[in-house]
């Protein structure tokens, strides 16, 4: 019995066109990862000196060359100021899950890429600090701790420097969580990979 070529031809094209299709939006996913300090600003930074911070983020590349949504975690710590030359001992540690928008600025096809994003999510800060019970702060005495939960904003812009699949970035973030008083700037550097 004699088969006809024209059908296993017609699958195979199908075959290659989805697989090329497929690429062409793998392509488009990226990942990034950054460590770097973080700076208390307004009523947080009057409490708490600087501290790090780093981040993961996964995301997409949209059909216009310049926007990318990611979902970026992030977390930090930042130690509580001394009063009086003494050590409180206390601790923040600020967790953050946010959905953000990236604008880039120039052609796709740059090597260097400036950018601004914005984004909102949730957010998880957890307190701890010792009490004293002695005559200075911070010394001995009982323990305290909390969490509190609830809505996290950033805002921010970044310069990405890539060739390939593979770059670097340097991005600047004001992160702001009403429900804690919570308020920090990461300068955060790290590599990107992936599609533009």
């Amino acid at each position: 019995m004699r088969r006809n070529p024209i059908v296993p031809a017609l699958l195979a094209a199908a075959l290659m066109a989805s697989a090329s299709r497929l690429g062409a939006q793998q392509t488009r996913l990226f990942g990034m990862f950054s460590v770097g300090p973080a700076v208390p600003v307004g009523t947080f930074g009057q409490a708490f000196n600087a501290g790090w911070s780093v981040s993961a983020a996964v995301g997409r590349s949209l059909a216009n060359p310049a926007l990318a949504v990611r979902a970026t975690a992030s977390y930090g710590s930042f130690k509580e100021s001394s009063i009086d030359g003494y050590d409180l001992g206390g601790s923040s540690t600020p967790l953050s899950v946010t959905g953000d928008l990236l604008y880039h600025f120039g052609p796709s096809a740059a090597r260097v890429r400036p950018y601004a994003l914005a984004g909102v999510g949730f957010s998880s800060v957890g307190y701890s600090a010792s009490y004293s019970t002695g005559e200075s702060p911070g010394t001995g005495g009982s323990g305290y701790s909390q969490r509190d939960n609830g809505v996290a904003f950033g805002a921010g812009g970044g310069v990405m420097m890539q060739r390939g699949k593979v770059g670097f970035f340097a991005e600047g973030r004001y992160t702001a969580i009403p429900g804690s008083e919570h308020s920090h700037i990461p300068v955060a550097v790290g590599v990107r990979v992936g599609g533009r």
